[in-house]
């Protein structure tokens, strides 16, 4: 219970720092940001996820390979905090 607590209290401070470093300071600032790092986190998890699919990571060149990731294109997805 002690672990679960200090982990919650650190938790809270990292976020009070990130509030204070990001300005957010009504609900627009807030959502705002939320759209943002909802979008860099569901990039980060569909690049781990092609990783494991695949068993390489984007750039990886190898002798064995022939096959490689070179890029991207823009995609759209809507969610409920809008448009990413």
């Amino acid at each position: 219970m002690k672990e679960e607590t200090r982990k919650r209290r650190e938790k809270r401070a990292f976020f009070k720092e990130l509030i204070k470093k990001e300005g957010l300071k009504t609900i627009p600032d807030v959502t705002r940001f939320l759209k943002e790092i909802s979008g860099t986190i569901l990039e980060e998890m569909l690049e781990a996820e092609l990783d494991e699919e695949l068993g390489y990571e984007k750039y990886d060149r190898t002798e064995e390979k022939d096959n490689y990731r070179n890029g991207y294109t823009s995609k759209k997805v809507k969610g409920t905090l809008g448009e990413m």
